[in-house]
């Protein structure tokens, strides 16, 4: 297994093991999380995947819905789970071993990515493009929108980021005919604060959405922590899709870095 993400200590045995490398365990073993020292939440990930029934083809959980994962549910005391098989299994094919080269580029952009992930520290940018109702509010909320630093409400969770601050003006108000709500959409509340819509968010809203966050930083919002500040750039859509094909390429480096690094010690 491998543990990434936020910083809990991770224990096996009563030993401390390192984040973002893989530990073997055996039948027995206790693997121990404590309180995160950096970040908001940390990920487990099995060899071979967790062993549950899959739903529209995803092993994941929703809770809301009670769908999917576990029975729907949390996780409680005494719950046993599967992990897949522990061996991977050679494809047979030749792969040159990565250089040195190669080696230092795919630990510069883990470097990067991780930075991103536990950075809670300082003012957080955030860019987003213009939301389908941007034109519901007036020149000074957007201004205000833009200027003003925002912290993250201990209300939040995986369904929206609650953020506390300046309240963003509109022009008659922020209730519309609901529509369809993209991961990222920021709706601002009729109280005029912005609550930033994620992962298990509803898939339509009553709320004027003034920018949606650009898909490539939607998953810092995983990591910030109540109290964590931000605050919001709007940009361009062809900078924002520029954002993302630098991310996919990182991506793209890092999987064929790893396939043929898998592949010399498989």
């Amino acid at each position: 297994f491998c543990i990434t993400g936020a910083d809990q200590n991770p224990l096996l045995n009563g030993k401390k093991i390192p984040m973002y490398k893989k530990t073997a365990a055996r039948a027995d073993d206790l693997l121990e999380l404590g309180i995160s020292a950096a970040g908001m939440r940390g990920y487990i990930a099995f060899s071979g995947g967790i062993l549950v029934p899959p739903v529209m083809k995803s092993r994941s959980t929703s809770v809301p819905s009670a769908t999917g994962g576990y029975f729907g549910r949390k996780l409680l005391s005494g719950d046993q789970i599967a992990a897949g098989d522990f061996y991977s299994q050679p494809s047979g094919k030749e792969h040159q071993s990565p250089s040195e080269e190669e080696r230092l580029e795919a630990e510069r952009i883990i470097s990067g990515f991780r930075a991103e992930a536990q950075n809670t520290d300082g003012i957080l940018t955030v860019h987003l493009t213009e939301g389908a109702q941007y034109g519901m509010f007036t020149q000074k909320g957007i201004n205000d929108f833009c200027s003003a630093v925002y912290t993250v409400s201990a209300a939040s969770d995986r369904m929206g980021c609650r953020l506390d601050g300046a309240a963003v003006e509109s022009v008659s108000g922020t209730d519309i005919i609901s529509d369809g709500i993209p991961e990222g959409a920021v709706q601002i509340t009729s109280s005029g604060m912005p609550i930033v819509m994620l992962s298990d968010r509803q898939t339509t809203g009553g709320y004027a959405k003034i920018g949606t966050v650009v898909q490539s930083e939607v998953h810092r919002f995983a990591q910030l922590t109540p109290g964590a500040k931000i605050r919001f750039e709007f940009i361009s859509r062809k900078k924002a899709l520029e954002l993302l094909y630098e991310q996919e390429e990182k991506i793209r480096r890092l999987e064929r870095y790893f396939e043929r690094v898998t592949e010399e010690y498989a």
